[in-house]
């Protein structure tokens, strides 16, 4: 009977290593986020002309990266996007809830219920906090506060090949947690 015992502990120890996920490090993550960027980033050749320049602050940040807490990762991911200066590239930390494409590839962002007009000549009344407008090169976006003291983050102005008005762009909880759609 002991034997059983000890080959049922021997088992699930055994099954327990087979299953168990290597913490991800920091150098890990940044190595990843280059190897992706250098292959498939289409601006990547226009944004490191000089060569130079580009492999040193790489290697410099992969540096800092072998060193990095957890919680100072993102920022060391940060640096090295920003070496693009591009809003098409930006992290999001591990637990950011995404929005999944359907299976024909398209989605429909969730539309926000609001008097749009309304909204706008109320917003010179918001004194505190970030509820209102805001304003960017490329969107005009209203900031609500709704339930729980959670905001929704919706399109006022925007290219509308890609933004229709009423559009929720994100929304940001009390607990931190963001969505962004």
């Amino acid at each position: 009977m002991k034997v059983k015992y000890y080959l049922l502990f021997a088992a699930l120890l055994f099954t327990n290593q087979l299953f168990a996920q290597a913490k991800c490090s920091c150098e890990e993550a940044l190595q990843n986020v280059i190897k992706k960027i250098e292959a498939e980033y289409p601006g990547f050749e226009e944004k490191t002309k000089d060569k130079r320049k580009y492999y040193d602050l790489k290697n410099e940040i992969l540096s800092e990266s072998k060193i990095s807490s957890d919680s100072g990762c993102i920022k060391i991911l940060e640096r090295y996007t920003g070496i693009f200066k591009d809003l098409h590239i930006w992290i999001l930390p591990k637990d950011t809830i995404q929005i999944v494409k359907n299976k024909n590839g398209a989605i429909r962002n969730p539309i926000f219920d609001i008097n749009i007009p309304k909204f706008i000549r109320n917003a010179s009344k918001f004194k505190e906090g970030i509820e209102g407008v805001w304003k960017s090169e490329h969107y005009e976006i209203g900031l609500k506060k709704i339930a729980n003291d959670d905001y929704v983050g919706f399109i006022i102005k925007a290219d509308p090949k890609y933004w229709k008005q009423n559009e929720v762009k994100f929304r940001l909880f009390k607990n931190g947690k963001y969505e962004y759609y």
